[in-house]
């Protein structure tokens, strides 16, 4: 092996002082602006993993990786990442961790929790691609949405056993992912969801995947991302936006479609920050928020429903909850105290300067960091979008 390394040094002396010498030497590739670039991961289990696997070992900047879940033991044949002494530990940050080890030039960072729920499309604005490696409709619905505010490119991905696609998806410009689901992928979601809109406690089954499969999406996915970070080095060019490539592994084949705009989708909305709080959400209120931008008489809008507080309706106790009602399932509405297995639940979607929760940080308010938030200015007048620190 020492005599290999002696004579590729002699033949390629700078091989033996530079990590990325073999990129280098493709002509298009442009290392120091993926060092330079930003990427976010979305979902961190068989797609994810080898995703945040690939950007590591090309030396991307910054990567950030996003899971609300902990590892499982059958996450084990699909996780690179993963060992079975981490079994209980959460994904994201074991595979921040271990990505760091593969390439400590590259900065990785965790995130724990849902995407919609912790990440601020301030944030978003920050990236150079997301890359979405989710298994869910509604996942993938809030990302699109997220990206489309934000005017942020993202890739999404898809696996079975032997096939996959990958979408690409243009920054703010329709096509968007929801401009193709189907009314039967929408009843789908419907059933993850109770009528009162918790989380039901019956969630989908996992879908059947391969480390083979995610390994062929996921490279499509970090290749359509460099492409587009070396675009102007004359790199070669792979999905174009609103298009998704569908393929198989067995039979092998492969095939590009063009995804075609819903003129009635509801989801083309881009928010342009008029103004920007230096302040956090576990230091700012609405009412602060709301005078500090000059619109105390506004209308602050939350990013999702939010379950405030539960009223035991057996003993009068109020619990403050504070958390997306999305992310709550019903059991939250029985009272530790007395029992009472239904409580009244207190639900916001918007706040006014007179509101009780108007002094509440934004914080318990389901408002996370590097927000970017919507305030209604007037019955005919155009919203105020506001970012927060």
């Amino acid at each position: 092996m020492r005599q290999a390394m002696t004579a590729t040094s002699e033949v390629w002396p700078s091989i033996a002082m530079d990590r990325y010498a073999r990129h280098r030497s493709i002509g298009w590739w442009d290392q120091d602006a993926v060092a330079s670039s930003s990427v976010l991961v979305v979902g961190c289990g068989a797609l994810g993993s080898e995703a945040v696997k690939l950007l590591a070992l090309v030396g991307m900047g910054r990567i950030i990786v996003v899971d609300p879940d902990r590892i499982e033991l059958h996450n084990l044949t699909r996780g690179v990442f993963f060992r079975a002494g981490d079994v209980g530990r959460w994904k994201a940050r074991v595979t921040a961790q271990r990505a760091r080890m593969l390439n400590p030039d590259v900065v990785v960072e965790a995130i724990v929790g849902r995407v919609e729920d912790r990440v601020g499309l301030g944030l978003l604005q920050d990236m150079s691609m997301v890359i979405c490696c989710l298994d869910s409709i509604g996942g993938r619905v809030a990302v699109s949405r997220m990206c489309y505010r934000a005017g942020t490119p993202w890739v999404n991905g898809g696996i079975s056993p032997t096939a996959g696609e990958v979408s690409a998806f243009r920054a703010s410009v329709p096509p968007c992912y929801v401009c193709g689901v189907s009314e039967r992928m929408w009843e789908r979601e419907r059933l993850l969801f109770t009528c009162r809109g918790f989380s039901s406690e019956v969630q989908g089954v996992p879908a059947p995947t391969t480390a083979m499969t995610a390994s062929v999406v996921a490279s499509m996915q970090v290749q359509h991302t460099l492409a587009r970070i070396c675009a102007s080095s004359g790199a070669p060019r792979g999905l174009e936006d609103g298009q998704r490539a569908l393929m198989s592994l067995s039979p092998p084949s492969m095939s590009v479609t063009t995804l075609m705009p819903d003129p009635e989708c509801g989801s083309h909305e881009r928010w342009q920050p008029a103004v920007r709080l230096s302040l956090g959400p576990s230091r700012l209120t609405a009412r602060g928020l709301l005078r500090r931008c000059g619109q105390p008489d506004g209308v602050l809008d939350l990013p999702c429903e939010v379950l405030v507080s539960v009223r035991c309706v057996g003993c009068g106790r109020v619990r403050q909850i504070g958390a997306p009602l999305r992310a709550c399932s019903e059991s939250v509405l029985a009272c530790p105290d007395c029992g009472a297995p239904d409580g009244d639940p207190r639900v916001l979607s918007s706040v006014r300067s007179g509101d009780e929760e108007a002094g509440l940080p934004l914080s318990r308010l389901g408002v996370c960091r590097r927000q970017i938030l919507r305030v209604q200015t007037g019955e005919h007048a155009a919203p105020l979008y506001v970012e927060i620190g």
